[in-house]
């Protein structure tokens, strides 16, 4: 390869100027005038062209092929933070909800036993247990029917 350093567009000129095939032509081309044939040195330029060209494609296509084997990783990766976080969030919420019901049971039950505790003998009476719980209830929760 001759020590001349053309740029890779000096070499597609010169490759375009050899392919219009007029004598006109070899006046501006980087490659007339060599010891050796032009066209033998332009086909070492050009297969060097080639070569460096196709080299930058196998780095692209090695560099892309780990990116969307990084990008499948990820997002596999990704689905399973999702399904734990689901999974944590149902756990919480089930959780959060056992607690308030906890809360609520107890807080019934303590009603129980303070109206228990103040009530009249009439109300202690196993026939009006259940009208009293109903009353409990719809007073701490508004509601007549019962669930």
């Amino acid at each position: 390869m001759p020590d001349k350093k053309l740029t890779d567009n000096e070499i597609v000129k010169a490759l375009e100027c050899c392919l219009a095939n007029t004598n006109d032509n070899c006046s501006v081309c980087h490659f007339s005038g060599s010891n050796q044939s032009c066209i033998d040195v332009l086909i070492q330029y050009a297969l060097d062209l080639i070569n460096r060209l196709q080299a930058r494609v196998e780095k692209c296509e090695k560099v892309e092929y780990f990116a969307d084997k990084t990008i499948a990783t990820l997002q596999a990766e990704n689905e399973k933070l999702k399904e734990n976080l689901n999974i944590e969030l149902e756990n919480f919420a089930t959780e959060y909800d056992n607690k308030i019901k906890a809360e609520a049971y107890k807080e019934f039950a303590e009603k129980l036993c303070e109206d228990w505790q103040e009530g009249e003998d009439e109300v202690r009476c196993v026939i009006n247990i259940p009208r009293w719980i109903m009353h409990t209830y719809e007073e701490m929760v508004g509601d007549a029917e019962c669930s």
